[in-house]
């Protein structure tokens, strides 16, 4: 009969509904089951580009070590234009005699001008004198003469001018651009001093009462 039908049709389309409920539930597992996979298999790539990326700055660091003790003995003098047939012996002389150091005991030291462009987006070049010292104990004396001294400036080597003459040591690329931000965070008052020993960086933060804080040796950016 025609009752009979229709009820067979709607027994058939429940059936057929449930087949289809049965099969989005299947497919919603599966979906849920890949998403888990997935997110499993992205946090492990992210794992590994996290360790990979600390190897890469492990590796780049303990390079730059190597490269600092080549530097040990440098230091660079800041300040003094390079003049035509200039005499960077006497330049040296007229230094040394500023900070203290008698003509007749000078250190020994190998001069010679080398250029660099200024940080940031200048592209200013920039004419330096580097100073090569026989042993690192001589260098160290000799920077810690100039830090005492506070008072460098082309005066003292017979111009008529008070523009300070600097001198730094001789950074790596890693240790200069950590010096630079460095002293980007000393104009901005977040640290108290910033200053490099054997090639590498230190700050002082500031303490509670805006006093002495403590002392950081820092070796990432």
């Amino acid at each position: 009969s025609l009752k009979e039908a229709v009820g067979r049709i709607d027994n058939n389309i429940k059936l057929l509904s449930e087949k289809v409920d049965s099969l989005a539930d299947k497919i919603e597992n599966v979906k849920l089951e890949l998403d888990d996979k997935l997110n499993n298999v992205t946090t492990r790539v992210d794992s590994m580009n996290n360790t990979i990326i600390d190897h890469n700055e492990q590796l780049a660091f303990h390079s730059d070590l190597i490269k600092n003790q080549k530097l040990l003995c440098d230091l660079i003098i800041v300040g003094v234009p390079q003049m035509p047939s200039e005499n960077l012996f006497d330049v040296f002389k007229k230094i040394s005699a500023a900070i203290g150091y008698p003509e007749n005991n000078l250190p020994p030291v190998y001069l010679n001008r080398i250029s660099t462009k200024s940080n940031g987006r200048s592209s200013k070049v920039f004419s330096l004198i580097k100073l090569q010292f026989m042993c690192q104990d001589a260098k160290t004396e000799y920077f810690g003469r100039y830090l005492s001294s506070k008072s460098l400036c082309m005066q003292h080597l017979g111009l008529p001018t008070n523009e300070r003459i600097y001198i730094n040591e001789n950074l790596t690329p890693w240790n200069r651009n950590i010096k630079s931000r460095a002293l980007r965070l000393k104009k901005a008052g977040k640290i108290k001093n910033v200053w490099s020993k054997d090639g590498l960086i230190f700050i002082e933060s500031y303490g509670l009462d805006g006093g002495n804080g403590d002392k950081i040796a820092i070796h990432h950016n």
